[in-house]
């Protein structure tokens, strides 16, 4: 299977889009979790991420619920092979009208939440593809476009990798990435 690096001009950051599993990224410090408001076991990524972390995940994180859209909650990783897992929120794409600026508000967040920890690698998925219903090109677009200022955003911050779910979502990202000016190349492999 083909994996995509993108290297970003503005600095040595890399930015990578894989087809792989949020939750088996052992190479990164840190993976995004698209939260839901409560910051609770869901569907989707965030079921995924709270079920590798364990019960400890959620008990960690009732404090700090609920979430606000834009903010973002740095947790310890528990049982996942990351150090941290970020918690972002975005909007369902059909029940409100500003999610296209609420999704660019959460992937800023991410990466704020990056810099203000001193997090070198952070893996992400495609937030808003999934139960949030984002158009594919949408969602990519926006994550390319926050991508472009990540430098500015997050400057400890070396390596950036979106996780998706089929190669029709990487094409996507790759090729949203590269409307921005961002140039791809071929990865030699990544973890699955």
């Amino acid at each position: 299977m083909a994996q995509y690096s993108v290297l970003q001009r503005s600095k040595n950051m890399k930015i990578e889009v894989i087809v792989g599993n949020i939750v088996k990224q052992p190479d990164m410090e840190a993976v995004v979790n698209s939260a839901n408001a409560n910051l609770r076991l869901g569907s989707g990524v965030a079921g995924a991420i709270h079920t590798a972390a364990g019960p400890k995940l959620e008990e960690y994180c009732k404090p700090y619920a609920p979430l606000q859209f834009g903010a973002f909650v740095v947790t310890p990783g528990f049982k996942l092979p990351n150090l941290w897992v970020i918690h972002v929120r975005a909007a369902s794409y059909t029940n409100h009208d500003d999610a296209p600026q609420i999704l660019e508000q959460a992937i800023e967040a991410a990466l704020k939440a990056a810099h203000q920890n001193y997090i070198r690698a952070l893996a992400m998925p495609a937030i808003g593809t999934g139960v949030f219903a984002f158009p594919p090109e949408l969602a990519a677009e926006i994550t390319a476009k926050v991508f472009c200022a990540a430098s500015a955003l997050a400057p400890h911050l070396q390596c950036i990798r979106v996780c998706v779910a089929s190669e029709f979502l990487r094409d996507v990202y790759v090729a949203a990435l590269e409307a921005q000016g961002l140039s791809v190349a071929q990865a030699a492999s990544a973890p699955v």
